[in-house]
């Protein structure tokens, strides 16, 4: 590996992905908290549990979000 490869490979930085919680993704959604949670519970809504705590990853609420969008008619 030349030293260009070594540096760029340094550069790289790794974000780690936003965890919200339910009471956020339910903000985020405009439903009640209950409403949101259920969906959880139902696996309709990916969540994680770290302990007590659900979590919710940002980018897949909002690709439940983009999965209701109601298509344009083309009149």
């Amino acid at each position: 590996m030349s030293k260009e490869q070594q540096k760029n490979k340094e550069q790289i930085q790794v974000y780690p992905e936003k965890f919200i919680t339910v009471k956020e993704a339910a903000a985020f959604l405009a439903i009640p908290d209950n409403t949101c949670y259920r969906l959880c519970l139902k696996r309709v809504l990916p969540s994680y549990k770290t302990g007590n705590f659900r979590r919710l990853k940002l980018s897949e609420v909002s690709e439940y979000m983009e999965r209701g969008r109601v298509k344009r008619s083309d009149q």
